[in-house]
């Protein structure tokens, strides 16, 4: 199954021990992790701008998440009806990477249909609950 992780999860997962961090380790684990160029461009302005992280830490942590599965920037994004185009070419990047399921807490996201495009849209709480960790 590959997953493909929204900056927020990702952002969860790095600054706090809980649900985010419990699944990314779970599919790092048994499944495959992807994420997207924009994620990661996202990841690093937020941890620095908004959380004022160490940017050595920050590095390493980017350099570590590019070990797995990581899909490009796309020219264009498909149609989403409710997202703004940054959201659109995240998506997009998620199914041109092919991904089972795409994980975000994002309220714009959520609000989709849960299946779109063929990539099934959960929260966290929904994977945590699918997977049966609970």
């Amino acid at each position: 199954m590959k997953v493909f992780f929204d900056t927020n999860v990702l952002i969860s997962a790095f600054i706090t021990r809980g649900l985010c961090n419990e699944i990314v380790e779970h599919i790092i684990a048994r499944y495959q992790l992807l994420t997207g160029e924009l994620v990661i461009d996202e990841f690093e302005r937020v941890l620095t701008r908004k959380f004022n992280f160490d940017k050595d830490l920050i590095d390493l942590t980017i350099e570590y998440i590019r070990t797995f599965d990581i899909a490009p920037t796309p020219i264009d994004h498909l149609p989403f009806e409710g997202l703004d185009e940054m959201d659109a070419l995240i998506l997009t990047s998620a199914v041109h990477a092919k991904a089972d399921l795409f994980v975000t807490g994002d309220s714009d996201f959520l609000s989709l249909q849960k299946e779109t495009h063929g990539i099934k849209t959960l929260s966290p709480r929904e994977l945590w609950k699918m997977l049966k960790l609970i």
